[in-house]
């Protein structure tokens, strides 16, 4: 195992693109992070708490449940029900390997009607087999295929980030 990041170098990360997010959702009324379960909820929650000095808009942090190994048949469930007017809705996610996971996440908006719809990615690997790009990005990183990236988290904080 190669350490790709440690608490320190995650917490420049997170305020880096909470000043990304605040200068790209100033205009809105409300921001909901949309956290994909379970790094990506935890990631998001991060998110927000560097949100909170830099921006006094309203934002919220729901959880987005699917089976990462089976996403095309995996039933997706939200925490709760989203308010989409005037709101900016980010979709969150740890890592974006071949994109499946997100792409399949995308499901429960398409009968919505939404303002804006971003992704926000922890760390990006380069290689992708779903046409997923993200709009906020922690680490992108060259990985072989082989390579596993793998995201720590103790006690609702990320505390690491590893190349497995």
């Amino acid at each position: 195992m190669a350490q790709i990041a440690n608490r320190e170098k995650i917490e420049r990360i997170l305020e880096r693109i909470a000043y990304q997010v605040a200068e790209n959702c100033c205009h809105r009324k409300k921001i909901i992070f949309v956290g994909i379960q379970e790094s990506g909820f935890v990631l998001a929650q991060e998110i927000v708490r560097y949100l909170g000095p830099l921006l006094k808009i309203e934002t919220d942090v729901i959880s987005l449940e699917i089976d990462k190994k089976n996403p095309q048949t995996s039933e997706i469930k939200l925490s709760k029900t989203l308010e989409t007017k005037d709101t900016a809705i980010i979709l969150v996610d740890d890592v974006i390997n071949s994109g499946k996971t997100l792409f399949y996440a995308l499901k429960p908006f398409f009968d919505l009607k939404i303002d804006a719809l971003h992704t926000l990615i922890l760390v990006e690997r380069k290689y992708k087999r779903f046409p997923i790009m993200a709009d906020y990005v922690g680490i992108s990183l060259n990985t072989t295929l082989l390579e596993k990236i793998e995201v720590i988290v103790k006690n609702k904080k990320l505390v690491g980030i590893e190349l497995v």
